[in-house]
């Protein structure tokens, strides 16, 4: 995940090399990815509904469970539930409640900042 907000400037293609093959001898520092990416370790899990051809980067991460619904890992529930928020109709929180409950107050809280901007011009 990544904040749209830390992009500054132009945005430009990466260079035709960088999407060659990886090397065999490639290794990833487990910090960069998996468990402990970002926010800590995954320790929970999500289950989610995805629209067909939506929402990508939780498919990758996820295992799929039954047609369009995915098992996502998790390691903070404020900080998914912010990330699920990107992915706007495309994501359905299915369980745990707690992530369902502040996946929809996200949505709610940002519904009412952006009629308090609407209302203001």
């Amino acid at each position: 995940a990544f904040r749209l907000s830390r992009i500054v400037g132009r945005i430009t293609p990466l260079a035709e090399s960088l999407r060659d093959a990886v090397p065999e001898d490639f290794t990833v520092n487990p910090r960069a990815v998996g468990e402990t990416a970002h926010t800590g370790p995954h320790t929970q899990k999500a289950v989610l509904r995805l629209v067909p051809g939506k929402g990508r980067p939780l498919r990758l991460r996820g295992t799929e469970t039954a047609e369009g619904t995915y098992e996502v890992p998790f390691a903070d529930l404020q900080t998914f539930a912010e990330e699920l928020l990107g992915f706007g109709d495309s994501v359905r929180v299915v369980d745990p409640q707690e992530l369902c409950e502040a996946h929809v107050e996200l949505a709610q809280a940002s519904l009412e900042a952006l009629e308090a901007v609407e209302n203001r011009g």
